[in-house]
């Protein structure tokens, strides 16, 4: 009976009624919240490539994961998820191509094994640039250097 009513509606105005619920249901979604994990993806979800994104994690535990030989895709992976790098244009000057980037970080204690020679008691917090240098003759871009330098030295 409703469907037989239904058919003799001027199409246009059905058309309005479809296109307003359906704009006031992706604002109601907006406006909420709730949509984000649906259109978004979910925290545990998989990422184009297939990995599973990497939790926030501060920046020292990052930094401190990070060793040398370890490939290029690895370590960008983990630091990407707290600050856009500033990749450098490949450097041949030394003979052999090196792929560099820099991250800017803020480190609240001190990482002895990037600063040996900095004794914990001379560290200070604040913000610092990571220097990363890949090995670009080999497969993967090991990384070979990391040095991590304060960004505004006193």
């Amino acid at each position: 009976m409703f469907t037989a009513k239904l058919s003799h509606v001027h199409p246009i105005l059905l058309l309005g009624v479809v296109v307003l619920a359906f704009t006031g249901w992706i604002a109601y979604e907006g406006v909420t919240g709730h949509g984000t994990a649906s259109v978004m993806g979910s925290e545990q979800s998989e990422s184009e490539n297939g990995t599973k994104p990497l939790p926030k994690l501060p920046p020292e535990v990052v930094i401190g994961a990070i060793r040398v030989g370890q490939p290029r895709l690895f370590v960008e992976q983990h630091l990407m998820a707290h600050s856009a790098g500033d990749i450098d244009p490949v450097d041949l000057s030394a003979g052999a191509p090196v792929l560099r980037s820099r991250y800017r970080v803020y480190i609240s204690r001190p990482l002895p094994h990037l600063n040996p020679s900095l004794p914990p008691h001379m560290f200070r917090p604040g913000s610092y640039i990571l220097t990363l240098e890949f090995d670009g003759r080999h497969a993967g871009h090991p990384l070979f250097h990391i040095d991590l330098s304060p960004e505004h030295p006193e």
